[in-house]
């Protein structure tokens, strides 16, 4: 592990004991590290306290220098433990909004304390949220705010998206490959929620630019390129190493200037690439997703099957995604490129699309990325078909 590797024992442990150290600095004697959550508890003076969840801070921290892992430490303490007054009014909040693009499944994990975070479906396993910004912290708006200012979802991500619109950097007038790199409150990744700003790079009519998003904090913007492949092994590389990764993906504009996923368009010698990138992520988003369902339904004495998307890579290093459906099991399937249906007899493979030709998918209420509920193995009919439209991946 690159991440204190000066430090003798256990690098959480020891990372942990910087957190506490600080804590103490700032007069909060009442605090511990609870290993289980790699959190710390605290309980301040005045009787405020809870929990610092420290994985996200952790990993942004590999490698890092003293100076660097001390300032986020010390962000991380401030913002949580001694965060600013939320806004009361909505005519307080509004200015201070912003929108931010994060992973499908930030903040799963979370304790049922903890309040919910405002969130809405982006792209293909991303999410919109919004957060107050203040010159020393920015914390995430959630559902009570929406009670406390008395206004709607849709009223937070306008406003939020409005605020953006109006700090955002102009598109060059030459065609150069552009990286936006955030200190802190640029916001720069959160562009692409702005409505026109990544159609605003194209310097022709035929141009589609191209955005790559594989952190919190960098973007890559190309006008135009008639293949990616070369971008798409970069930022494959840079969504591995990232310690706030959000995709390896590329994204584009469509006819009407709406961000999209880069398309996998058959021919194109990047379409395997393009294909790979995104197998990578949805096997991401859902392995996380998982391990949190499985954690919960145990909790909870829940007995489904929460299936994996398992991500397997062939010889000539592309990738696919297979899911599982067991006879007679109450499942929970994530979409993925075949499905093997696990009979009693001989199993086999279907693609996705020709599951659903036979089969009436309802995804599950509540979660993102979506699950599809199965609770019924299809009857002897409709396995038939299926069976003879098998597939080997």
């Amino acid at each position: 592990m690159g991440l204190f590797r000066r430090f003798k024992g256990d690098p959480k442990t020891e990372f942990a004991n910087m957190v506490l150290a600080d804590l103490r600095d700032r007069g909060v004697s009442e605090c511990s590290y609870i290993e289980d959550d790699f959190a710390v508890a605290y309980k301040r003076s005045d009787g405020g306290g809870g929990h610092i969840y420290l994985q996200n801070t952790f990993a942004d921290c590999d490698g890092a220098d003293d100076d660097y892992i001390r300032q986020r430490i010390a962000n991380l303490v401030q913002a949580v433990a001694f965060p600013p007054e939320r806004p009361s009014s909505w005519a307080e909040a509004r200015p201070n909004l912003r929108g931010v693009i994060r992973n499908a499944t930030f903040g799963l994990g979370a304790p049922d304390t903890a309040k919910t975070i405002l969130s809405r479906p982006w792209q293909p396993f991303l999410s919109e949220m919004a957060v107050i910004d203040t010159p020393t912290a920015m914390s995430y708006v959630t559902e009570d705010d929406l009670v406390t200012w008395e206004v709607s979802k849709e009223d937070v991500f306008a406003a939020a998206r409005a605020n953006l619109a109006d700090r955002r950097p102009s598109a060059p007038a030459e065609r150069q490959i552009m990286r936006f790199v955030d200190a802190g409150d640029s916001y720069f990744v959160s562009m692409l929620l702005v409505e026109g700003w990544l159609a605003s790079f194209a310097l022709t009519p035929q141009d589609r630019p191209v955005a790559f998003i594989t952190d919190t904090s960098s973007l890559v913007v190309v006008p135009g390129a008639t293949t990616i492949t070369p971008l798409l092994e970069m930022a494959e590389e840079e969504y591995s190493r990232a310690g706030r990764s959000i995709s390896p993906q590329a994204y584009t504009v469509d006819a009407d200037g709406r961000v999209v996923p880069y398309p996998e368009l058959a021919g194109r010698d990047d379409a395997v690439k393009v294909h790979r990138a995104a197998t990578i992520l949805a096997g991401n988003e859902y392995a996380t997703q998982k391990h949190w369902l499985d954690q919960r339904h145990e909790a909870q004495s829940v007995d489904v099957f929460t299936a994996s998307c398992t991500v397997m890579q062939r010889e000539d290093s592309s990738l696919f995604s297979y899911t599982t459906w067991p006879d007679g099991v109450d499942t929970l399937l994530p979409r993925a490129d075949f499905v093997a249906m696990a009979a009693d007899e001989a199993s086999f493979f279907v693609e996705w699309p020709m599951l659903t030709e036979f089969v009436t998918l309802e995804p599950e209420r509540g979660l993102y990325p979506v699950r599809y509920r199965v609770r019924q193995w299809p009857d002897a009919e409709t396995v038939a078909a299926l069976r003879s439209r098998a597939v080997s991946p």
